[in-house]
Formats: C-alpha cells, sequence, structure tokens
C-alpha cells in the first residue's frame, strides 16, 4: 500500500536553513541578547551599589551623631561635677571663716580685752602689763577681727535663694572676695612682719618662774603676768588652748586662702564672671603668702644664728653680732692664723658683713665652749687677695679690711683657700648699703604709728576701722 508525499514546513526548514547555513546571525543575536542581559544587570548592580552608599552614609550620620550627644551628655556630666566640688569649696571657705573669726573674737574676749583693762589700771594698784607690750603682742588683731568679721557677713549675705546644685546660689562672690583681698593684703603684712618680735616677747613672759627676781628690767612686765596669762587659759570659751596658739592663727589663714582660692579658680569656668576678680584676688593673697615665706625662712635663719651664738663663751656678745636679719652665715671651718711670731688654729665664721674667729675654750664653766678671740668687719672697701706660696706659707691669703688693717690666713689646700676667699668676697658684697638694718627681737618701725591708747578709745577706732 503506497505512503501518502510527507509534506515539508518551510519555515522550519528556513529556520533551520539560516541556522545551518548562517550560524554569524545566530551568534550575533546571541550575543545582542547577553548584551542588553548583561546592562541589565550591571543597572542592577549599580542600583545595589548606590544604595549600599547611601546606607553607609547614613550609618555614619548615625555614628557622628551618636558621638556628639555622648560628647554633650560627658561635657554636661563634666560641668555638674564641676560647679558640685566648686559649691563645696564655697562652702567651706565659708564654714573655715566663720571658724577663723570665733577665734580672733576669743582672742578678744579671753585675752586682750582684759589685759587692756589691767593696762588701764590706776598706778597705785600696780600694773601688771603695759600697753606698749600689749601693742607689741597683740598689734593690730582688732583690725584683723573687723576685716575678717565683715568678709564673712558678706560671704553669708551672698547666699542666694534655693536654685543652683544644692540649692544654693553664689553671687558677686568674685568681687567680694577680691575686695577683702585687697584690704587684708596690708593688714595681714603688717602682723606678720611684727610676729617674730611679739613671739620674743612673748617667750619672756613664759621664762618667767616664781623663783626668780620679782624686779625686772625697763619694759619687762611682772611675774605676775606669766600668772594671769595660764589663768586666762583656764577660761571656758579659750578651750585649753593658750595665747601663742591664737596668735599664730592670722600667719596660718593666707596659706589656707590661697588654698581655697585656687580649688575654687579651678572649678570657675572661663568666661564666668567670677573668674577675674578670684584671679586678681588669688595673686593679693599669693604675695602676701611669699611675703610670708620668705619671713618664715628668715626667722629660720635667726634661729640657726642664735644657735650658732649659743655655742660661744661669750653667748650674748656673739648674738647682738650675729642675730640679725641682714646676717647669713657662709661658710664655717678651721684655718691658722698666721703672725710673725707664731701660728694658731682657729676656729673661723664668714657671715654676711663679719667674720669671727674663736678657739676652744679650756678653763671656766663654759669648758667645750668657744672663746671669741676677734672679728672683722666684712664692709664695703674691704679686700681680700690670695698670696704666693714660699717655703714657710703655702695656701695663704689676707683679708685686709677698710681701715687697711690685715689678716693672714693658711687654709688646708689651694681648693680650700680659693673655697674661703669667694666666701668671704661674697659676704663683702652682700652687705647692705645704710644703717637700715634691723635687729632681731626690737620693735619695728610700725609700733611707732601704734601709740598706747585706753581701751576706750581703740575700741572706738576698730569700730571706725581705723
Amino acid at each position: 500500500k503506497a505512503k501518502p508525499p510527507v509534506q515539508r514546513d518551510e519555515s522550519a526548514a528556513s529556520s533551520a536553513y539560516f541556522s545551518a547555513d548562517e550560524p554569524g546571525r545566530s551568534r550575533t543575536t546571541s550575543e545582542t541578547e547577553q548584551r542588553e542581559s548583561a546592562t541589565e544587570n550591571g543597572e542592577t548592580r549599580e542600583s545595589a551599589y548606590f544604595s549600599a552608599d547611601e546606607f553607609v552614609d547614613g550609618a555614619e550620620d548615625e555614628s557622628a551623631a551618636q558621638a556628639a550627644a555622648a560628647a554633650e551628655a560627658d561635657a554636661a556630666v563634666a560641668a555638674h561635677k564641676r560647679e558640685k566640688k566648686r559649691t563645696r569649696v564655697i562652702e567651706e571657705l565659708i564654714a573655715s571663716e566663720k571658724s577663723y573669726v570665733a577665734s580672733l573674737q576669743i582672742l578678744v574676749r579671753v585675752y586682750i580685752a582684759p589685759l587692756r583693762a589691767v593696762a588701764d589700771a590706776a598706778a597705785d594698784r600696780g600694773r601688771i602689763f603695759s600697753h606698749e607690750d600689749l601693742d607689741l603682742i597683740f598689734l593690730n588683731v582688732e583690725l584683723l577681727l573687723k576685716v575678717n568679721g565683715d568678709f564673712l557677713a558678706e560671704l553669708e549675705a551672698l547666699e542666694g535663694p534655693a536654685r543652683g546644685y544644692a540649692g544654693r546660689a553664689f553671687r558677686s562672690l568674685g568681687e567680694t572676695v577680691l575686695g577683702a583681698a585687697r584690704k587684708m593684703k596690708g593688714c595681714y603684712t603688717r602682723y606678720v612682719n611684727n610676729f617674730e618680735a611679739a613671739s620674743a616677747r612673748l617667750g619672756k613672759l613664759r621664762a618667767l618662774r616664781p623663783e626668780q627676781t620679782r624686779y625686772l628690767e625697763a619694759n619687762e612686765v611682772s611675774l605676775e603676768a606669766s600668772r594671769y596669762l595660764e589663768v586666762a587659759r583656764s577660761h571656758p570659751d579659750a578651750g585649753g588652748l593658750d595665747v601663742s596658739s591664737f596668735l599664730i592663727m592670722p600667719v596660718q589663714r593666707m596659706p589656707r586662702y590661697r588654698l581655697l582660692l585656687s580649688e575654687l579658680l579651678a572649678t570657675t569656668p572661663d568666661g564666668h564672671a567670677d573668674a577675674a576678680p578670684l584671679d586678681g584676688a588669688l595673686a593679693q593673697v599669693s604675695e602676701v603668702c611669699a611675703h610670708l615665706n620668705a619671713e618664715r625662712r628668715a626667722l629660720e635663719q635667726l634661729a640657726e644664728l642664735r644657735a650658732l651664738a649659743a655655742r660661744f663663751a661669750e653667748e650674748e656678745t656673739v648674738a647682738r653680732d650675729l642675730v640679725r636679719y641682714d646676717r647669713r652665715v657662709l661658710r664655717e671651718g678651721v684655718l691658722v692664723k698666721a703672725r710673725r711670731a707664731h701660728r694658731q688654729q682657729r676656729h673661723v665664721f664668714v657671715a654676711t658683713g663679719v667674720l669671727l674667729y674663736a678657739a676652744p675654750d679650756q678653763i671656766g664653766p663654759a669648758f667645750r665652749k668657744l672663746a671669741l678671740k676677734g672679728r672683722v668687719p666684712l664692709e664695703r672697701g674691704t679686700r681680700v687677695a690670695k698670696l704666693p706660696d714660699t717655703s714657710e706659707t703655702r695656701n695663704a691669703f689676707v683679708v685686709v679690711d677698710a681701715r687697711g688693717k690685715g689678716y693672714t690666713w693658711l687654709a688646708a689646700g689651694p681648693r680650700d683657700r680659693d673655697e674661703w676667699c669667694a666666701a668671704i668676697e661674697a659676704a663683702i658684697g652682700a652687705v647692705p648699703n645704710g644703717d637700715d638694718v634691723l635687729i632681731a627681737g626690737a620693735p619695728h618701725a610700725v609700733l611707732a604709728s601704734l601709740p598706747s591708747k585706753p581701751i576706750g578709745r581703740r575700741r572706738m577706732l576698730v569700730q571706725r576701722g581705723a
């Protein structure tokens, strides 16, 4: 049975024909499709890329905002802590000022006022204390009490209504402290200058004992003065503190002010209304403290000079020569004093303005002390020179005073000679000009402006601020 003829699909054949006979066209079409697909994919990737950048930028912005917020929070905490500390310092300043003023009031009430009344006693009843003694010992304590009492009243008036940290506000504190510092500078400097002389006079009062004579030299108080001071110490308000414990308080107060003002200034923000006045007040107080420190060093040097004078059998004579504010020992040691007939070993002290030489005291009750043999004034015009070595004198130098008298000394060696010559030259160069040197323990010139006054007159002057 014959099979029917197969019909061909022209489109399929055509497609097959082109596919088989024109492979380049087929490939071209495929590459075009691939490129289009790649382009679409690239756009997709580029879109994804921009989305990632936007995400990173957003994350960075958020991180910066968080850091700024954290820094702002830290700054707020630091400011709160600083204000908290500042408030504590102010409260400590007020509290310590209250205690200090109370102590000055006790000093006036227990010691000064009764002693002034005793000094005002009639001559026929006897006078235990004189106004001159009290002027030297207490000087301007009543004025200090007025200045600090006013300062305390101003500080307490500055405590404002309940606002700010711990319910306190302090207005115009800087100006108040600066004004008080200006007032304190002069009166506290005078007090510090007089403190050594006051302590020396008080020491003489305490040194008295019942077995000592009841009739003392001029300007000294009687034995009853020492007993009176002991009775005043037992006053309930005194708290067992003797008068010297109260007298040292003004000296100690200035360093305390400097510490408190330094802390207060450190906790006061820049640009604060109190910053500039507090800085000025700190400068005023620091100047007084610097003077106080210099005075303390001078007192320490005086104590060393007194100890040196005590090594001599002629202690009082040496003390009058050595114990001065302008004296400072530069060198001490052993030299040989050369003379034509003989040589003598001497203990030599070089101080500013004077050279003392001594020998061990071999006789008398002052055995083992030094016996003063002579002194050489090291004043302007004194010369020192090294001498050439000879067969008999080696390491020698000569000191020629302003009147032309020479003193020849032999040192232990060349270096020792050089050091002695340098010390003597320094002692000559340190001599002050003029005769304005104060003798330690003598009343200062400031006492000339403090004549003795009856207690009523003094009270009136203090109330006026004089």
